[in-house]
């Protein structure tokens, strides 16, 4: 029968130092075997104590979430699992969107900046004041159609049903 690896860390100490070391902990958290190594018994300790409490910590972390979270996250989980994404991804997929939202600007403050932006080049004699006048109507009518609209909503197709 093979020996059972432990996973926790434990404190030793070594008969032969590494370089002027001899106090080190050992453990296998993943299967894989870890050693640091420290000046003192007392470091040594409190890396290990420090070590095996934080699986301790992740695992309590799963209670705070409701029995219907947890039922909503398994449900989500097993949704998600055929495409191969995980419940990250879905999340920053409705992110995404939303934060796109919060930073766009209605079409009538889009209007408005354009506006201002025009009026400055006409000051440069850089156009002319015919210019801002078509913009400034095509700017009402753009406020007339989608005035409280966010930029981050305004579409292709809704803008093409709009010029039909």
């Amino acid at each position: 029968m093979s020996r059972q690896k432990k996973t926790l860390f434990e404190v030793k100490i070594s008969g032969v130092p590494n370089g002027n070391k001899y106090w080190y902990i050992i453990g296998r958290p993943n299967g894989k075997r870890i050693r640091a190594w420290f000046d003192s018994e007392a470091d040594a300790k409190a890396e290990a104590k420090k070590q095996n409490s934080q699986p301790e910590d992740y695992g309590s972390k799963s209670f705070t979430l409701s029995a219907s979270q947890r039922a909503q996250a398994e449900e989500a989980i097993r949704l998600l699992t055929p495409y191969g994404l995980s419940l990250v991804d879905a999340a920053q997929a409705v992110i995404s969107p939303l934060e796109l939202a919060s930073k766009s600007i209605t079409v009538r403050e889009l209007v408005s900046k354009t506006e201002e932006y025009y009026q400055a080049i006409v000051d440069r004699n850089e156009a002319t004041e015919g210019h801002l006048e078509n913009l400034r109507k095509a700017g009402c009518r753009l406020n007339a159609a989608f005035g409280d609209v966010r930029t981050s909503e305004l579409t292709p197709s809704r803008i093409e049903e709009w010029l039909k």
